[in-house]
């Protein structure tokens, strides 16, 4: 029994619970000089009463820290899981803007490839290949742009999650909420919009309509959001490049719009195609300065 006694493993001490954050310099609830809390707070974890507590410590009935309790509304002080979703919610929206930029940048090559290809007489088997190329050129465009859609609807709702803090959801923009509500009903609009006409075409139009209003909603919102969440997280950089995208969105098509109304040959094509590669070059910039503004942050434990 004694040599048994001496093969047998100890147990694994208890590791040593981590320590509490530093105090947030600004914190929710107002603390008085000897850094406790002046006012009602629940807890994150049990919602105990925190009043009376010092900021520095840990909660008595959870052992959770107070820090994280009366702490902004900032990624540092976020869960590991509310991070994670914010990160893959950035790389969807990477993902589908480039799949649905590319499509709709090849919109305007198919098209001058298809007045090309049917602008003189051919044979037989030439109006055959210009008819596949057409075929198929269009299917890679549409795909793009759906698929992109797809991933873009999926990363936003991810991106538009609540901050893991029930009792400070008050204090969230609004543009988060009519971020995620314009999302959610666009994909139904999306399926309307492509099955409506076999049902009746006047569903098919008004789904359509829908849909290009959900899609507003979702881009004014997530502007509107990432405006809010750069402003929170207090990164100037990312500010900027909302600024920039948000000016461009509005200019480029306006000037798009001018040129093709004066010239509706080389000179509009030329302009359309000008304005997308300008608008997927700022919006892959901000999308960058996103994920640069999330990744660090949610790889930290």
């Amino acid at each position: 029994m004694a040599i048994e006694a001496l093969n047998t493993p100890a147990a694994p001490e208890p590791a040593a619970p981590l320590p509490p954050p530093p105090v947030p310099t600004d914190p929710i609830v107002p603390l008085d000089a000897d850094g406790r809390v002046a006012a009602d707070l629940p807890c994150d974890r049990c919602r105990y009463n925190l009043r009376t507590l010092r900021a520095d410590a840990l909660c008595p009935e959870c052992a959770h820290p107070i820090a994280y309790s009366i702490a902004p509304l900032t990624l540092q002080y976020a869960t590991p899981e509310y991070r994670a979703c914010l990160r893959i919610g950035v790389r969807l929206l990477r993902f589908g803007f480039m799949t649905a930029s590319l499509g709709a940048a090849m919109a305007p090559v198919v098209e001058a490839a298809d007045s090309w290809l049917f602008s003189e007489p051919r044979t037989a088997a030439d109006d055959s290949l210009a008819w596949l190329f057409v075929f198929f050129s269009r299917i890679l465009t549409v795909g793009g742009v759906f698929i992109g859609l797809v991933f873009a609807f999926c990363g936003a709702w991810l991106f538009g999650a609540p901050y893991p803090r029930s009792f400070v959801a008050h204090r969230e923009p609004r543009s988060r909420r009519l971020l995620r509500t314009c999302n959610g009903g666009a994909p139904f609009a999306l399926l309307l919009a492509l099955h409506g006409a076999d049902i009746h075409l006047e569903a098919s139009l008004c789904a359509s309509v829908m849909l290009l209003l959900l899609c507003a909603g979702i881009f004014v919102s997530s502007l509107r959001y990432v405006s809010s969440f750069a402003t929170r997280e207090g990164n100037a950089v990312l500010q900027r490049a909302v600024r920039t995208f948000a000016t461009a969105s509005w200019l480029v098509p306006l000037g798009v719009a001018l040129l093709g109304t004066a010239d509706r040959s080389l000179m509009a094509f030329c302009a359309l195609a000008a304005g997308i590669l300008i608008l997927i070059h700022l919006g892959w910039r901000l999308l960058g300065q996103l994920r640069s503004a999330v990744n660090p942050v949610a790889g930290r434990q």
